[in-house]
């Protein structure tokens, strides 16, 4: 079980789901904004590009920098989680 693989406990397993979640919801929802106002976002760097784009908007004062300010706090918490995660299989994987 992955649980057991990454010696993750039940409660951490929760909140890193919920985190990726987050994230995902937020990235979707800021891609379909940046499409409604004709910008495409696309591989490579997405994520990062869709999160620029979303922010020159918040500069331009389109969209409220609350919004930006949630965007930022879970993309922080998502690539912490993935380090968490990569770092884990390393060390797994060199045993």
């Amino acid at each position: 079980m992955q649980l057991d693989i990454f010696n993750i406990s039940e409660p951490e397993t929760y909140f890193s789901s919920a985190i990726t979640h987050s994230y995902y919801c937020i990235f979707y929802s800021a891609k379909a904004y940046l499409l409604k106002k004709n910008i495409t976002t696309k591989a490579p760097n997405e994520h990062m590009k869709t999160f620029i784009e979303f922010r020159k908007l918040v500069q331009k004062g389109i969209i409220d920098k609350e919004l930006l300010k949630i965007y930022e706090d879970v993309l922080i918490k998502a690539d912490d989680l993935v380090g968490i995660f990569k770092a884990e299989k390393k060390r797994i994987l060199s045993r």
